[in-house]
């Protein structure tokens, strides 16, 4: 019986062995920052769809050391990592323990990552970097010829795919999806450069030739059904979106009796995939794209007929019917909110004007996607009779990283701090905001325009502010 001894300890121990390689890795997000503001570090989904939204809140040390172990209930896809000024974005996966090192007034030159699987993130950090380069240089890429324009964008998209391919390590799933993404993300550059060039084009049209309709023919027709990099691809799903709301604007322009929106939910309701076809639903129901009543009765019903995956029909009836201000009714007022210097200001002080507002926050990407567009609109407005006015819905705590915000952001316009109460501020209840941004027009009597106006990002403001302007020029 002796002899069997080693042998069974052989035996345990090779089971032993097998069940650790087996055994899930906890997922473990650690590393410091020199120079942190903030006191807490926030890792929130990015790009995934509805159900699976998710947030976890990381304690830095006055050392500026962070760790947390996150909960098993996460899914593979791209995260948000931000300390209130700057944003990061990784990959993860179940089992990767990244470890991040920068200094936060200055990430993009200081930052470094450690530990496993970090192969993949290396690619998005690059990739982020490269980002922001081409961004400060938008304005001289903008200014191209439209061939021009595309050659620079092709150049960006080689190198972009030379780099992903000459990496190793990075799962195939990973690399597959990515390739077809840098596609996308090279047509939407030219879809953009187009829609800006010939917005101005129509403004100075003996100066400046509208880009070709057949500028990027790859977006006449492509698929849209693709799941996997629907959930990978923010390009992707946007350029999705785009195109069935341009086809929708289409069908409507040429049969008067047909609406808009009943002919894009009929569009989303065809959608074969249940994650794209929910996420779109959504997306059209949501108090800051449409502003539901009773009268939309037979709306309400084709949304409830197809839409199956996040509310059952009251919660999404209660959502839809929320409160709504018309058009020609006096807007609520406030009086008590603060403007970078610490000065209160009244709606009332605005009377006169028209005013575009915007209710935003600074954990808010959405809200912070807009801020561009919506600096570009305060610049080609300067001097009409327009306020642009931003009202941060930011808790107490996070007066200070809204103050920091605008002035790092340098945002333009009225900024304005609703005393903290966030949602709950009597100004957001008596509009019934119940996500942002949402963006509002008040006339300069004071009245409701729109209660759910146009966003910076969509072309109908423009058109809607310029209309305004010219009845009462």
């Amino acid at each position: 019986m002796c002899r069997l001894a080693p042998l069974f300890i052989v035996l345990v121990l090779v089971f032993s062995c097998n069940n650790t390689e087996k055994a899930i890795q906890p997922t473990i997000i650690s590393g410091n920052i020199q120079n942190a503001k903030a006191d807490t570090l926030i890792l929130y989904s990015d790009n995934l769809v509805l159900d699976n939204k998710f947030r976890v809140d990381i304690p830095i040390s006055k050392e500026g050391n962070f760790t947390d172990t996150l909960p098993n209930n996460f899914n593979e896809g791209f995260y948000l990592f931000t300390d209130g000024k700057n944003y990061l974005r990784l990959y993860l996966k179940e089992g990767d323990q990244p470890y991040l090192t920068y200094n936060a007034e200055n990430w993009v030159e200081s930052i470094k990552l450690e530990g496993n699987s970090i192969t993949t993130n290396e690619y998005v950090l690059l990739k982020q970097q490269l980002d922001n380069e081409r961004r400060s240089k938008r304005d001289s890429l903008n200014s191209l010829s439209p061939e021009a324009f595309k050659s620079a964008s092709l150049e960006l998209l080689d190198k972009s795919k030379s780099r992903l391919n000459k990496l190793e390590g990075i799962p195939a799933s990973f690399k597959e999806l990515e390739l077809l993404n840098l596609n996308y993300e090279h047509w939407g550059r030219l879809s953009y450069f187009a829609m800006g060039r010939n917005y101005e084009a129509e403004k100075y049209p003996d100066s400046i030739a509208k880009v070709s309709e057949n500028y990027v023919p790859e977006l006449t027709s492509f698929d849209m059904t693709n799941e996997d990099l629907f959930r990978f691809s923010k390009t992707y799903k946007g350029l999705v979106y785009n195109k069935l709301e341009d086809d929708a604007r289409e069908q409507a322009e040429k049969d008067s009796l047909k609406d808009k929106k009943i002919i894009l939910l009929e569009a989303v309701g065809a959608i074969p995939s249940e994650v794209i076809r929910s996420e779109f639903f959504f997306r059209a129901s949501v108090p800051e794209t449409y502003q539901f009543n009773e009268e939309n009765d037979l709306l309400y019903q084709r949304l409830v007929d197809a839409y199956t995956a996040r509310y059952n029909a009251p919660e999404l009836k209660d959502r839809l019917y929320g409160k709504s201000l018309e058009s020609g009714t006096e807007s609520p007022k406030f009086d008590q909110f603060e403007d970078i210097n610490g000065d209160l200001m009244q709606l009332e002080d605005l009377k006169g004007k028209y005013v575009y507002m915007d209710l935003w926050a600074t954990w808010c990407v959405p809200c912070r996607v807009e801020i561009p567009f919506l600096r570009k609109m305060e610049q080609d407005y300067h001097g009409q009779n327009v306020a642009f006015v931003s009202v941060s819905l930011d808790q107490e705590k996070d007066k200070e990283k809204w103050k920091n915000v605008v002035k790092d952001s340098e945002l333009s316009g009225i900024q304005l701090y609703a005393a903290g109460k966030a949602f709950e501020s009597e100004f957001a209840k008596a509009y019934g905001v119940k996500s942002i941004p949402r963006f509002i027009l008040i006339g300069p009597d004071g009245e409701v325009i729109d209660s759910n106006a146009p966003r910076p990002s969509d072309r109908n403001l423009r058109e809607l502010l310029d209309s305004l302007l010219q009845e009462n020029s």
